[in-house]
């Protein structure tokens, strides 16, 4: 079984590790991306090969950078963790 992989962007906060904590929960493996600098080859190859991107309430500007690349790659973009798992069972 492969994990859908799903890559978290939000700011470094309780709330973007409770969200990793809840897609860990439901079978997900998320990629929490880093805005440390130097980082954006790494959060950009994540992004390639995840399923699916996670926008979280306060996301850094990157943020909108990755939604458009998602968007040219085809991979689904979700405003929130609990968007992601409402639409778990149509997804899997």
């Amino acid at each position: 079984m492969r994990y859908l992989r799903v890559y978290v962007s939000g700011p470094p906060d309780i709330e973007t590790t409770e969200a990793d904590q809840r897609l860990r929960a439901a079978g997900y493996a998320p990629y929490i991306a880093s805005y440390r600098p130097g980082m954006e080859t790494t959060r950009l190859a994540f992004l390639a090969v995840c399923d699916a991107v996670v926008l979280l309430p306060g996301y850094p500007s990157e943020g909108d950078q990755e939604l458009g690349i998602a968007g040219t790659q085809g991979i689904r973009a979700y405003a929130g963790v609990d968007e992601v798992l409402e639409s778990q069972r149509e997804y899997l």
